[in-house]
């Protein structure tokens, strides 16, 4: 679908991230083993934006580090060519009005707003 405020509309000003995701493995990850790969800048592309792929980093982490990323960038987990399995906790932190229903299907907060009661 279309992006819900196209560059076009902000007059070229990328709005201020609402959601972002925290990896943090468990193990050790890096290219053997299919640490993520990142798309530098794409946080502020409209959707269906050219980028170039070679533009992309893998880091290395240790266990227990964290990446905080902007949900808007482009990601995905390289392949994982070790016997061993890559074991990361994935959060995402969102505004209160912001839901991915392809990605994550539940809308119920895992914590309710407190009442001004």
């Amino acid at each position: 679908g279309e992006p819900l405020f196209p560059l076009a509309m902000t007059q070229g000003i990328p709005l201020p991230c609402h959601c972002v995701n925290v990896f943090v493995p468990l193990i050790q990850v890096d290219e053997f083993n299919g640490a993520t790969e990142f798309l530098l800048g794409t946080h502020v592309l409209d959707q269906g934006a050219e980028v170039e792929v070679k533009n992309h980093v893998q880091p290395r982490l240790r266990a227990g580090s964290a990446v905080i990323m902007d949900y808007r960038l482009a990601h995905r987990g390289g392949a994982n060519l070790s016997d061993a399995r890559r074991i990361v906790l994935y959060f995402t932190y969102s505004t209160p009005w912001w839901v991915d229903p392809a990605n994550h299907r539940s809308t119920d907060p895992l914590f309710q707003a407190k009442s001004d009661n």
